[in-house]
C-alpha cells in the first residue's frame, strides 16, 4: 500500500473507533486528522493539558477558534499511535 492509501485505512478505522467513544463526536474528514466534540461537559482545554502531562501526548485544542462548543484536532497517524491516543482518551474522558 502506498503511504496515502495506509492514512486513509488508517483514518476510516480511527474514525470508526472514535465515533463510538462514549463523550464524544467526532465529525467525518477527508484530511490527515479528525475534529472531534467533546459532548460529556468536559473541557477542551483541560484534556489537552492532561493528555500531555500524563500521556506525553499532543492534540490541537481548537475551542479558542470555535465558539460554542469544546473541540480537538486529533492527528491521523500510525495504528500504534492512534490507538495510545485511544486509550488515553478513554481514561481521560
Amino acid at each position: 500500500l502506498s503511504s496515502l492509501e495506509k492514512i486513509k485505512k488508517e483514518r476510516i478505522r480511527f474514525f470508526s473507533l472514535l465515533s463510538n467513544m462514549e463523550g464524544l463526536r467526532a465529525i467525518p474528514s477527508e484530511a490527515n486528522y479528525i475534529m472531534v466534540e467533546i459532548i460529556n461537559g468536559k473541557k477542551a482545554t483541560e484534556i489537552t493539558k492532561k493528555l500531555l502531562s500524563e500521556y506525553n501526548i499532543l492534540v490541537k485544542d481548537l475551542s479558542m477558534k470555535i465558539k460554542g462548543g469544546e473541540y480537538l484536532r486529533l492527528a491521523v497517524r500510525n495504528t500504534e499511535d492512534n490507538n495510545r491516543l485511544l486509550i488515553a482518551l478513554k481514561e481521560v474522558l
